[in-house]
């Protein structure tokens, strides 16, 4: 097979079909081959074949051997650009075009009768939040959802166009029109963002995982002897400076968490996190220096304790990243279903010899 423009000996479309494995393409290719084949094209548009520059005249004899793992989608489209050079790419625009027509972009939003688990955030008590099994199977069927409505596009677009081309040698057939449709929809789906249900129902299933109490060790790095316990990136510009902590000496509220002084010349120190569902028994007091408690609006939730990214680091430690509950609302944990305020203590013990802290967060008093 002559290269591709500008890259390997395979088409975009291709080279997507084979990133998804002949596993998948083949289960796809027997759910779908019989629907095609049938596939009504009556009063679709005409005109796509002069897109394209005309095939090449006289007779051409086109002969491969197959070498590799190639499916039988696979071997069609392979065929379809040797014959029709253009014809996938032509596809796959024509479906970028066609997801965002305003008639059509629409009928790609999941329906909302695809959450079929209940919304954590609009549960009356925790007994009401759907179970793990329950959000994660609603978390699939609208993934899957997204998935076969684009699906379906691309393999309505690639009948139309491939049946109007009329390729010899099986061109508008069932493995043709599957492995160019379904080659296209993936090329459009990796740039695509999830619709907003799955940001729904993937929310539910965090809550669902989130399990109490629940305590976490690790090290972070200091920026200005100050790291964070923030819902986002760490503020190096934004370090608070030393009037800021005038009130208490230690801990400074900011939009999405806390900044907190260290008081350590060390680079590193070794922070304990414990996330309990309500009010401790007791305050420990025996063995700390300073215990500050602090309360704030959890945004987004999910605040990770960390400091300023490093190069080739992320920027949220691995074990203390994720330590609050996640979302806007901590239902059933004494917070308000739309804003819920946080309340931290931080306890300090060894403050001007060992660069150790400890850290305990809980969720506001229901009163």
């Amino acid at each position: 097979m002559p290269p591709w423009p500008a890259g390997p000996a395979e088409s975009p479309v291709l080279r997507a079909l084979r990133a998804l494995g002949s596993p998948l393409v083949n289960r796809l290719l027997g759910a779908l081959e019989l629907a095609v084949d049938g596939l009504p094209t009556a009063g679709a548009p005409t005109g796509v074949a002069g897109l394209l520059p005309p095939p090449p005249s006289g007779s051409v004899l086109y002969a491969g051997v197959y070498v590799g793992e190639d499916d039988e989608a696979g071997r069609a489209v392979t065929t379809l650009d040797q014959v029709r050079r253009g014809a996938t790419t032509l596809v796959a625009d024509l479906i970028w075009a066609l997801a965002e027509h305003p008639r059509i972009a629409p009928l790609l939003t999941v329906a909302p009768d695809a959450l079929t688990a209940p919304d954590a955030a609009d549960a009356a008590d925790a007994a009401d939040a759907p179970t793990v099994r329950d959000a994660a199977a609603a978390e699939a069927a609208v993934a899957a959802r997204h998935g076969a409505v684009h699906l379906a596009l691309g393999v309505a677009t690639a009948g139309v166009v491939l049946r109007e081309l009329g390729v010899p040698g099986g061109g508008a057939d069932a493995p043709a029109v599957i492995g160019v449709g379904l080659g296209a929809a993936v090329e459009l789906l990796t740039n695509t963002p999830l619709p907003p249900a799955y940001a729904q129902v993937a929310l539910a299933r965090r809550r669902a995982e989130y399990l109490l109490p629940r305590t976490a060790h690790g090290q972070v790095h200091l920026a200005g002897h100050c790291f964070g316990m923030l819902e986002g990136a760490f503020p190096v510009a934004a370090v608070p400076g030393d009037g800021a902590f005038a009130g208490n000496g230690l801990v400074q509220v900011v939009p999405g968490g806390a900044v907190i002084r260290a008081g350590s010349a060390a680079a590193v120190v070794n922070v304990t996190t414990t996330v309990l569902a309500g009010p401790p028994e007791q305050v420990e007091l025996v063995g700390w220096d300073e215990v500050v408690e602090v309360s704030w609006t959890a945004a987004a939730g999910g605040a990770s304790v960390l400091g300023p990214a490093r190069p080739g680091e992320p920027v949220e430690p691995g074990g203390l990243a994720q330590q609050t509950p996640p979302g806007p609302a901590s239902t059933g944990y004494g917070c308000t279903q739309r804003a819920g305020t946080t309340r931290w203590r931080r306890q300090t013990r060894g403050r001007r010899t060992l660069p150790r802290r400890r850290h305990w967060r809980r969720p506001a008093d229901t009163s």
